[in-house]
């Protein structure tokens, strides 16, 4: 089959007419139609955009059955060639699993694994390409996330591998956004909530109730964002440990006191509260792993952790002395009623003088509340009272640095991806884009492999997204590393996904369009093969711009006959810092 009759073939015929025609083919020879399938199905996006919102009549060859074309698309090109999630090539008409039965590719496990990276809620189709053998069960994170995009349930084509392995390793995929344990059970409602879900399998005996105790303080170890692991110390909760489960799992709990997150150290702290009540924690172990406690920044969990220090040593007399040593760390708190309770109960254990308690104290004393400073210093000999208010620093001016290399760039950009609601980071990666990004064409797999990823999430989680920005960043990122087109990577994210999403809007005088535009204006000098200065670039952690270093900016555009994009320069005319703005007259002179 030539080019030409290929795509006539994909333009005029059925989605059933072209899977018939392409599997009479083997896969070498459908492989040689891949460029041209990508091209005519960007170029039918292209031509829709334009219909939308341009308000462009449609070319008369547009394919006349869209299916078709994604029919044609899933036949020829590889996983790694398209977006595998991308719902305007799955077909609808015809059941996926369908699909590669008759075509029978040899790279079925890649499309798995990047269809679900791409659209976690793919995980039902998986399971019926699994199902029919045309797959095994992708390894990846994302894959698990699907089932927290949907309701509470046993999937039926995978009980046995969700009962054997997928419903564990709930407890080690964080997720994030929409796609959470702690997302889903807090607007899905508590009877048809995951958590009360697997509580259920664990009553009639399906799941094993102790690996499920364990797994959520598996979970709680890992040191998840404070939303989600909320969702496994509730469940831990939930499950109702018997006084005897608590205490087999004392060395657990212990272990939590030193989690970043302080509700979860507060939930540890709550389940050695039941442990001494019904006959204590180990002195030993509670004096060695109680410190992170003290100094929690939440009041109520260090006055706790106090409480549980005075039980042990009424308890233990014999370990007073490490009580009081331990207890000592607690005048750090920023909360002076704690640093209070701390002196109260080194002083009930009569060890105020003694010489090691005495120089621990003396180490805190600059750090201990002034209203409390004088109340410690009289039981130390010879130290001084500071009795001077505390003064706030003042923000010290620092200057941003370009990046400097095609090396640089690609790395602040792939910096940015994780963290784009760092505003610095934004504008010193797309500077860097601008400067370095037509060099730095041989470095770009990782970012494309990895912006392609976020795009595919922000585009499920809509304006729901954990940044407004992280989809137009990622857009650019996708445009610069495949040297495509800025509004073709983005309009995806501009669609409704399913009842109810709202998808990201461009409005050109919102801050995302401002954003958007921008972001199209350098890539086209970059896809030039241009090396430009973005004229907005910030010049320091104020986020203002320089007034000379936007002339020496404008004059490098000048040098090289070149024009500023709109955007851009508009910005830069907002960030200008009040100070020596008269300089401005020079462009004008």
């Amino acid at each position: 089959m030539n080019e030409t009759d290929f795509i006539r073939l994909v333009t005029t015929k059925s989605a059933k007419r072209v899977l018939k025609a392409l599997a009479d083919l083997s896969e070498q020879d459908r492989r040689k139609l891949a460029p041209t399938a990508l091209k005519v199905q960007k170029r039918q996006q292209k031509a829709a955009w334009d219909v939308q919102f341009k308000g462009l009549k449609p070319p008369v060859d547009l394919a006349k059955d869209l299916e078709a074309l994604g029919v044609a698309v899933l036949a020829t090109a590889r996983p790694s060639e398209y977006s595998c999630g991308d719902w305007r090539i799955l077909p609808s008409s015809i059941p996926l699993e369908e699909v590669f039965a008759v075509l029978n590719p040899s790279w079925m496990n890649a499309w798995a694994e990047a269809a679900v990276e791409d659209n976690p809620r793919l995980i039902t189709t998986i399971h019926a390409l699994v199902n029919k053998g045309l797959c095994t069960i992708p390894k990846t994170d994302a894959y698990i996330l699907g089932y927290y995009a949907g309701q509470a349930s046993i999937p039926e084509l995978a009980r046995t591998q969700f009962l054997a392995e997928d419903v564990w390793r709930f407890f080690e995929v964080e997720g994030g956004g929409d796609l959470s344990l702690a997302a889903c059970d807090k607007y899905c409602g508590r009877n048809v909530s995951w958590a009360n879900f697997l509580i259920e399998l664990s009553r009639d005996g399906t799941l094993d109730r102790q690996r499920l105790l364990d797994a959520s303080l598996d979970a709680l170890e890992r040191d998840f964002g404070q939303f989600r692991a909320g969702w496994y110390s509730r469940f831990h909760v939930a499950m109702d440990p018997t006084e005897d489960e608590i205490a087999n799992r004392a060395n657990r709990y212990l272990d939590l006191l030193s989690s970043p997150v302080p509700p979860t150290v507060s939930f540890a702290l709550k389940f050695l509260k039941r442990m001494d009540t019904n006959g204590g924690v180990d002195p030993t172990l509670l004096v060695t792993s109680i410190e992170p406690a003290l100094q929690s920044r939440q009041k109520s969990s260090a006055k706790l952790a106090i409480k549980l220090l005075k039980s042990s040593a009424k308890r233990h007399p014999q370990c007073v002395h490490d009580v009081a040593k331990v207890a000592v760390s607690a005048l750090i708190s920023e909360a002076g009623e704690v640093q209070a309770l701390a002196l109260d109960l080194v002083e009930e254990l009569d060890q105020v003088k003694d010489a090691e308690i005495q120089a621990r104290m003396r180490d805190y004393l600059e750090l201990a509340a002034p209203t409390f400073q004088t109340r410690l210093a009289a039981h130390l000999q010879d130290a001084p009272v500071q009795t001077n208010e505390t003064l706030y620093p003042t923000p010290v001016l620092e200057d941003v640095v370009p990046v400097a290399s095609a090396e640089e760039a690609v790395e602040t950009f792939l910096a940015l991806l994780e963290h784009c609601d760092d505003a610095v980071l934004t504008e010193r990666a797309l500077d860097g884009m601008a400067r370095f990004g037509a060099a730095a064409e041989p470095l770009l797999n990782p970012l494309a492999k990895r912006a392609n990823q976020l795009r595919a999430r922000g585009i499920d989680a809509g304006l729901e997204s954990r940044s407004h920005l992280q989809i137009p960043i990622a857009a650019t990122a996708l445009a610069w590393a495949r040297d495509s087109d800025f509004v073709a990577e983005i309009e995806p994210s501009l669609q409704p996904r399913y009842s109810g999403h709202i998808p990201l809007g461009t409005d050109p005088n919102s801050f995302v369009g401002m954003f958007s535009a921008r972001s199209a204006e350098l890539l086209a000098f970059v896809q030039a093969g241009l090396s430009v200065p973005m004229l907005s670039a910030p010049t320091d952690n104020r986020g203002y711009l320089a007034p000379q270093k936007l002339i020496q900016r404008m004059n490098e555009y000048r040098q090289k006959k070149l024009v500023p994009g709109q955007a851009d320069f508009k910005l830069a005319l907002m960030r200008l810092a009040p100070e020596d703005r008269e300089i401005l007259v020079e462009l004008f002179g």
